[in-house]
């Protein structure tokens, strides 16, 4: 006789608990603008998570991610490690420390991170533990400029800098947190139309001239 092992006890990667800090206000399931989530999958807990600013200011913005990589024979949810691997970009932190589910009294890791205190890196490798992941952007956005930033998690490991929180022995799940952020100009007309605004102006000067004459 075959007997079916349920999904919660199948190799799976689970993220237990996720939300953002974004200059002291925090967003949690279901993320709402101006997060956008249609190229995140819940089911496989991979994807894509979006964020868009484009008033003026200066921001920080953390993301929080605790997984939990449940695999056979342990299937445990504080048994995971993580480390760190690449060059930090300007104006990107990182940080690794226990989950909320384990720790999250005044001057843990999840508090600070609740609070938006600075992530102070961790000791890589870390664990094995609930091992909960952040990545920190601080920036200055000015007039006319728009941010949009990429949190993205992957089974694959991808390039530059990335968190790397793994399940040893047990299942051999991987999984990869990265960022990005890209800065760029809105609502400044382009050279071409630049010279076709310039072009108008000197044909009404022109017609209103001989119009006078």
């Amino acid at each position: 006789m075959t007997i079916a092992v349920p999904s919660a006890l199948a190799d799976e990667i689970v993220l237990g608990d996720y939300f953002f800090n974004v200059n002291g206000s925090i967003f949690n399931d279901p993320l709402s603008s101006p997060f956008d989530t249609s190229l995140f999958d819940y089911t496989t807990s991979q994807g894509i998570i979006k964020v868009t600013f484009t008033n003026p200011g200066t921001y920080f913005v953390i993301g929080y991610f605790d997984f939990d990589l449940m695999g056979m024979p342990n299937n445990a949810w504080d048994d995971d490690h993580s480390d760190q691997t690449g060059s930090l970009g300007s104006g990107l932190s990182w940080g690794i420390g226990l989950g909320g589910w384990a720790d999250s009294d005044p001057g843990s890791f999840y508090d600070n991170i609740i609070n938006g205190l600075a992530l102070g890196n961790a000791t890589s490798p870390f664990g094995p533990s609930d091992n909960a992941m952040a990545l920190r952007w601080d920036f200055t956005l000015n007039a006319n400029e728009k941010a949009e930033l990429l949190f993205m998690v992957d089974s694959s490991a991808p390039g530059g800098f990335y968190l790397h929180q793994f399940d040893v022995p047990d299942s051999g799940l991987d999984v990869y947190l990265s960022s990005s952020m890209n800065i760029t100009q809105t609502g400044v007309p382009e050279p071409g139309s630049l010279l076709l605004v310039g072009s108008g102006l000197a044909f009404v000067t022109f017609v209103r001239t001989r119009m006078r004459g």
